[in-house]
């Protein structure tokens, strides 16, 4: 060897002895982390193995902890909670694995969540997949609903899950018997289009269900009766849950098309947490029946409907509180029948635009309208207005905000019978609006105004208290109460 080679030979012998006194490790930063982000179990395994992999170098022990934390699943339920450490001795770097207990119940909830998570790691770094999630998938189903339905099709008792938007069309029934679930997936719809037919017909012990694949308000669409007014159409002991997905979603809307109106009898129903309102009915929808109806937990009201479906509403057998805007929504529009106005268990909110009253309208001592941003109520031609309160409960006219000028006000346009309205015992505050001047306005703009207001708090007007026409408009007033009406309590 040459006396150059024998110099590099020593210089290269020197660097390897004071390099380190380990071998090196060509194999990367040492990490643990799960194997994979997501998990999948289900209900009838009864345990879920949950493997976490080490990589890198393992010239050391290390070791990390564990831990189970409820996202949609719940523990001692749905799972039992699990921590603990995993070890690795020096040089292992095989799999570790850790037991999940699965425990079953007799919910149908399609897939739950348990998010899974490492921590505490000592002799190693934890890796970028230090959480996972876990699905537990309920038991099988009876069956799917995938297609759409053209003809004769029942389904017995059993969960069916919905993949996919189902249409039931020309001609086509969908029968579902007692004890039927139907498990919707993400933005999935059921829908009865004009010829065809849905009958859902429960028991008090084999309710019928349509709910959703996860336990969220409006995860699904919810069930919509579009333009179908087949007389089959029927809805009870039905609970519809967790739909209303959408920016004026339902679990059940029942609106005509523009060829057919839309036809269903409902009774013994529940609808339940839907991200919009419960149910909504249009000017279009014939409602043959709507008794024993439990509207609640929904995100924005009991439900939407037309002032001329008042008279369907069960004020005996149905509820329609604890929503979290808890109030039945009229839509603006037009009564031309002669109706009664019960007190419900909510108000009732009156929707932006005009509330026009073209008949007898007797609304009943303890009833709130609730008035939604420049909305107003128009009394005229042969509209008249009978609202009469107690001491104890009076007819409350108000906005969905106490804030002056909120809502319009009422106004009496004129009477083509000279026949004055009533308002007795009532409240009128937070009005004049909109460009009307007072909270009660007398405008003459369709014949002669005459109203009679007795005993009656008329307060907080962004303008008068009482606005008179002081040609075409006669009010006959006593015994009010005036205050904070911030142009005055009356012009005349």
């Amino acid at each position: 060897m040459s006396t150059k080679l024998l110099k590099l030979a020593v210089i290269a012998l020197l660097f390897a002895v004071a390099g380190c006194d380990k071998p090196s490790d060509p194999a990367g930063d040492p990490v643990v982390e799960f194997r994979s982000a997501e998990f999948f179990t289900r209900e009838a395994d009864g345990v879920a193995t949950i493997t976490v992999v080490r990589t890198g170098g393992n010239n050391e022990a290390a070791s990390v902890g564990y831990s189970t934390n409820a996202d949609t699943a719940t523990p001692g339920s749905d799972f039992e909670s699990q921590t603990g450490v995993l070890v690795w001795e020096q040089g292992d770097s095989t799999e570790k694995t850790f037991d999940i207990t699965i425990l079953a119940d007799t919910n149908l909830e399609r897939r739950e969540n348990v998010v899974l998570s490492l921590g505490s790691a000592d002799g190693v770094e934890i890796g970028v997949l230090s959480k996972a999630t876990l699905t537990i998938l309920d038991s099988e189903c009876a069956g799917e609903l995938t297609d759409n339905v053209i003809s004769e099709r029942s389904l017995t008792q059993g969960c069916y899950l919905v993949t996919n938007d189902i249409f039931i069309q020309q001609g086509g029934t969908l029968r579902l018997e007692p004890g039927v679930t139907l498990i919707f997936e993400a933005g999935t719809k059921l829908e009865v289009d004009e010829g065809g037919t849905l009958i859902a017909v429960g028991t008090a012990d084999q309710q019928i269900v349509m709910t959703a694949a996860q336990p969220e308000p409006g995860y699904w669409n919810g069930l919509s009766i579009f333009g179908s007014d087949s007389s089959q159409n029927q809805l009870s002991q039905v609970k519809i849950e967790y739909a209303g997905a959408g920016a004026n979603g339902a679990a059940l809307s029942v609106l005509g098309n523009s060829t057919s109106d839309a036809r269903v009898k409902i009774n013994d129903a529940v609808f339940v947490n839907s991200g919009g309102y419960g149910f909504i009915f249009s000017d279009t929808a014939n409602i043959d029946n709507f008794t024993g109806i439990t509207s609640t937990a929904n995100a924005l009201g009991a439900g939407r409907m037309p002032m001329n479906l008042i008279p369907i509403l069960d004020i005996f057998s149905s509820t329609f509180a604890g929503n979290k805007h808890d109030y039945l929504e009229l839509s603006a529009g037009t009564l031309e029948d002669d109706q009664f106005w019960p007190a419900l268990n909510v108000p009732y909110a009156m929707a932006s635009g005009d509330h026009t009253i073209l008949s007898n309208l007797t609304i009943a001592d303890g009833v709130i309208l609730a008035f939604a941003a420049n909305a107003k109520m128009v009394i005229e031609d042969t509209g008249v207005l009978v609202a009469a309160g107690t001491t104890e409960n009076r007819v409350i006219f108000t906005g969905l905000e106490a804030t002056p000028g909120y809502w319009a006000g009422l106004e009496f346009a004129g009477s083509s019978s000279n026949t004055a309205s009533q308002l007795s015992l009532c409240t009128i505050e937070y009005a004049g609006g909109g460009g009307s001047p007072g909270n009660i306005n007398l405008t003459g703009r369709t014949g002669l105004s005459l109203v009679n207001v007795n005993s009656s708090n008329i307060r907080s007007s962004q303008g008068y208290g009482i606005w008179v026409n002081p040609t075409d408009a006669f009010v006959q007033e006593s015994g009010n109460f005036y205050e904070n009406n911030q142009a005055g309590d009356i012009n005349s």
